[in-house]
């Protein structure tokens, strides 16, 4: 098990005229805050988020030069609903991706 705690980046502003009303961005305004830090000032940022993976495996022996690797991941293991950024200057906005599970087998010969 893997976790990864981000403290949230800085983000584009959501008042902005039109982000409201666009469904391209209205879905991410609950995920941005006012950060108020008397070091930097005023700024927004995306929510802080804790994400938990889970990755298992087994190698397995086939020959003398052979072997079969099977193993799984589970990403996003608690479905946690969160932004990377938003308004991104280079990035625009992208979401962290619902939960997955991804398996995979791999041959050596």
């Amino acid at each position: 098990m893997i976790g990864r705690y981000d403290s949230g980046l800085e983000a584009g502003d959501p008042t902005q005229p039109g982000i409201a009303g666009n469904p391209d961005y209205a879905f991410g305004i609950p995920y941005v805050h006012l950060n108020n830090d008397s070091l930097v000032g005023q700024n927004w940022r995306v929510n802080p988020r804790q994400v938990w993976n889970l990755s298992i495996g087994q190698k397995f022996a086939t020959g003398a030069h052979s072997s079969l690797e099977a193993g799984a991941d589970l990403l996003n293991v608690f479905n946690e609903v969160a932004l990377y950024n938003f308004l991104s200057t280079f990035g625009g906005t992208h979401v962290l991706p619902p939960r997955t599970l991804a398996a995979h087998l791999k041959f050596k010969f």
